[in-house]
């Protein structure tokens, strides 16, 4: 045991006092016998005997008052070891400022013992705020905050209660963003400096996940100045290395429109985001509630694979959903996506006013032919065919797709007319053959098109040189078929020549030749999508018309680039929620993947009601209802598959991470004690000692009433 106020313990001497007052009061005194007073002096001496005992034994009470009264004021002070905390946070001496950064990202709804991580951390919260004692400063910072929020530390009252501590604790809500720690530790240092506690500790709660934290670098600066702050840091590491958790990254075909009728693949994609092995994963796909298959999902740590569904679809409205069996993380293990089939694909073909091209060389003629081929399916493509001279304003209004078949000169209005058809969601296919002139795409479409043709590859047409195309890991799910030789044998075609080209910035590549230079590439321009076949679309260049895959395969392209005219319904969170409202709607209703029942504002443009909402940021399926709760439109917001990655840092960053924050890791509440633990820690005993001095206080008055009243 030590002292806090060692100076205090030289007034131990004055707990003499009451010996030499008993001394100097019992000083001898001359007496005179005589013969009246001889048996009352024998009878008073019997009685001071008597009371001799009595008298030592409340001087040594007072005695002892004194002692303890003096060395209370001494603050005595008992230090423990680490591992002598018993479950008790140390508190240190004075007051203390204690800080909690707690991570409220999605993946704390991992299962964690009989619960989730995030019950873990609310228990813990609760521990350390109910531990406050009076004059004490404690601070919550939530660490992932939604869109157009900022993180901001909420100052709490102490010394609290449980149960207020609960509640508090119960009030974290778990957020659909990112985790900002590098943040989060700046508002903690902001709020350090602003106090002026004896003692500072910094409390950090979190999965230490791989994905939440990509560059340990970011957190050194905060570390130094939190050691110069003399903080006390602890991590209560709420991660497992020991848990499966398999993940859903999407289910569909790539777009929400299709062919009535026609055999389509959709994709679904799982993800082993554990550091185990998964030995019993189980996939199923099913459409509108009907089973379509199902697939074991073995997978090793880290891997990712697709699986595959066919599924042909009537004309309609249709749901697709893909389930995994339940893990460490059940959200992500279920995954819905809505689609529409539709019959007929409108298709405007602009071919060159004079084209020399003829037959089968003449794109435009051609195209025309293979999609009106095959009378019998139970899907068509309505084609209209214009030249370029006779395009008059309206003609783009008409279609779903345009196709601009070795396009020339555009005038003005037209152009903007296009990139307004496009932006609005309309689809366009850009075919560069034989006879387009460069300069003149590029100055007149070139703000549209997802790459500058530069020159062709070949000056002349060469039979006997070609390219083939690379069917392989192709981009867009819609093509994903022609990766094997089960659907044509995309790969066989020969490119005879081609334009190569410079992609911009945004666009990307779906296919290239085997040379490496692109051939087909794609970008978004405001909700549409405009595509550029690098070759002609005919057989000026290219063997494919002649090839069995290139029906089906511009049946593809087409069909996808016209599936973006009418708002998502399966989104990215914090992405928009849009959709039409029927004529005579007065109010509408949206239902949140957590049943939270809203009201939506109807809005009015270009003459038709629509609702916007933009808070979309929890993963799941929202239902919009009108007030006599007839279904509207469905939305799916998907999963953000960052939070499913539940890898635990490895140990060499684990390591890095302490010694950056200069703190400590806890794996659970009990070790959190030992990890807030420094050198001198413990408890100061004064308070016990005053208990003692008023004891000894009451009972020296009783036994000076009770033994010489």
């Amino acid at each position: 045991m030590t002292f806090l106020q060692n100076g205090l313990l030289w007034f131990l001497v004055l707990a003499l006092i009451p010996i030499i007052l008993y001394l100097l009061f019992r000083r001898r005194r001359n007496e005179v016998d005589w013969g009246a007073t001889y048996v009352l002096r024998l009878a008073l001496a019997s009685g001071r005997r008597q009371t001799l005992w009595k008298q030592l034994l409340v001087i040594a009470l007072r005695t002892l008052l004194l002692l303890l009264l003096i060395l209370a004021f001494a603050r005595p002070f008992l230090a423990r070891g680490p591992d002598e905390m018993g479950g008790d946070l140390p508190h240190g001496l004075g007051t203390l400022h204690r800080i909690v950064l707690i991570d409220n990202s999605l993946s704390m709804n991992a299962q964690h013992g009989l619960g989730t991580r995030m019950d873990e951390a609310r228990e813990a919260l609760a521990l350390l705020l109910s531990t406050l004692q009076a004059g004490d400063t404690a601070h919550l910072v939530p660490m992932c905050r939604s869109r157009d929020e900022e993180i901001l530390a909420q100052e709490l009252d102490a010394p609290m209660s449980w149960n207020d501590a609960v509640q508090v604790a119960g009030s974290v809500e778990v957020r659909g963003a990112p985790l900002d720690m590098a943040t989060a530790l700046r508002v903690a240092v902001e709020r350090f400096r602003q106090g002026a506690a004896n003692n500072r500790q910094l409390v950090i709660m979190t999965d230490l996940s791989r994905g939440d934290h990509p560059e340990l670098a970011d957190y050194e600066m905060f570390g130094k100045m939190l050691t110069d702050l003399q903080v006390r840091v602890a991590v209560l590491n709420l991660g497992e290395r020991d848990r499966l958790n398999l993940a859903l990254d999407g289910a569909g075909v790539g777009t929400e429109r299709l062919l009535a009728g026609q055999p389509t693949n959709a994709y679904v994609e799982v993800v082993n985001f554990s550091d185990i092995p998964s030995e019993d994963g189980h996939l199923r796909f099913i459409a509108n509630g009907e089973l379509v298959g199902e697939q074991p999902c073995i997978l090793a740590p880290g891997q990712r694979r697709r699986y595959r569904f066919e599924v042909t679809l009537p004309e309609g409205e249709h749901v697709f959903e893909a389930r995994l069996n339940d893990d460490a993380y059940p959200a992500d293990n279920r995954v819905e996506r809505f689609v529409r089939a539709e019959s007929v694909v409108r298709v405007l073909l602009v071919t060159p006013a004079e084209s020399k091209a003829e037959g089968f060389e003449a794109p435009g003629a051609f195209l025309e032919r293979a999609l009106s081929a095959a009378p019998e399916m139970p899907f068509r493509f309505a084609v209209e065919s214009l030249p370029t001279d006779r395009l008059i304003p309206g003609s783009f209004a008409r279609a779903d797709v345009v196709v601009l078949c070795d396009p020339e000169r555009l005038n003005e209005s037209l152009r903007e007319e296009l990139a307004g058809f496009v932006r609005r969601g309309g689809g366009l296919l850009i075919g560069a053959g034989a006879t387009v002139e460069a300069e003149v795409l590029n100055r007149h479409l070139g703000n549209l098109t997802p790459a500058r043709l530069e020159e062709p590859f070949r000056p002349e047409f060469d039979a006997e040189r070609y390219q083939e195309i690379q069917a392989s890991e192709i981009g867009l799910p819609m093509l994903r078929e022609f990766e094997t030789a089960l659907n044509g044998d995309l790969g066989r075609a020969r490119i005879y020549n081609h334009w190569l080209v410079s992609p911009v910035e945004e666009a990307e590549v779906v296919l290239r030749l085997n040379n490496g230079d692109p051939l087909l590439l794609h970008r978004a321009f405001g909700q549409g999508r405009v595509i550029l076949w690098a070759t002609s679309l005919g057989g000026a260049w290219s063997s494919l018309p002649v090839r069995q895959a290139y029906l089906p395969f511009i049946y593809r392209v087409l069909t996808w680039a016209g599936g973006f005219g009418r708002a998502a319904r399966n989104v990215q969170p914090d992405e928009p929620l849009i959709a039409a409202i029927p004529e005579g709607r007065e109010s509408a209703y949206l239902t949140t993947p957590g049943a939270e029942l809203r009201e939506v504002e109807i809005r009015s443009g270009d003459g038709r009601a629509f609702v916007r909402i933009d808070d979309s940021s929890q993963p799941g399926t929202y239902d919009l209802r009108d007030g006599e709760r007839n279904l509207l439109a469905r939305f799916s917001v998907a999963m953000p598959l960052a939070e499913s990655d539940l890898r635990l840092l490895e140990e060499e960053e684990l390591q890095r991470l302490t010694t950056i924050l200069d703190g400590r890791l806890a794996a659970n509440r009990a070790e959190l004690g030992k990890a807030l633990w420094r050198e001198g820690d413990g408890r100061e005993q004064a308070a016990w000692l005053l208990i003692a001095v008023f004891s000894l206080f009451i009972l020296d008055a009783l036994a000076t009433r009770f033994f010489f009243s």
